[in-house]
């Protein structure tokens, strides 16, 4: 038969430690509108991440994204891939964490990995005339 051990308790009360400790309580943000069979943060996330990362390593074009990016975006991104892929083929995106800050923006990230090495990749996504597009990454 298995004994539990008893709470921990504070020396000088003698009370429980968890019943000391407070809880918090965040208010939660706001996500964006899914009326309509409109995609979750994360999904609107992943398929940018998945698209970013075949430009990034050079099995896509970058100008195949321009609608889904801004024009400085895709500025930055087309002059930093116009000498040689920054990924090798191999990366692919292993996970995405995605928090919309407003109703308006997502705040993402995901973790791209390849045979030997892992990186990250950051994005702001804002929503833009009745569509996300991403004005701003940083692969790190």
């Amino acid at each position: 038969m298995l004994a539990t051990a008893p709470a921990p308790t504070t020396p000088a009360t003698g009370a429980s430690v968890a019943a000391l400790t407070p809880t918090v309580r965040h208010a939660p943000v706001p996500v964006p509108p899914r009326a309509g069979g409109t995609p979750s943060a994360h999904a609107i996330a992943t398929r940018l991440a998945v698209a970013l990362t075949d430009v990034l390593a050079a099995r896509r074009s970058p100008h195949q994204l321009r609608s889904r990016l801004t024009p400085l975006t895709l500025g930055l991104l087309t002059r930093q891939l116009s000498a040689t892929p920054l990924l090798a083929r191999t990366f692919r995106v292993h996970s995405v964490h995605a928090c919309p800050t407003t109703r308006r923006s997502i705040e993402a990230s995901a973790v791209l990995t390849g045979v030997t090495r892992s990186r990250a990749l950051a994005l702001r996504i804002e929503h833009r005339d009745e569509q996300w597009i991403c004005s701003a990454l940083s692969l790190l």
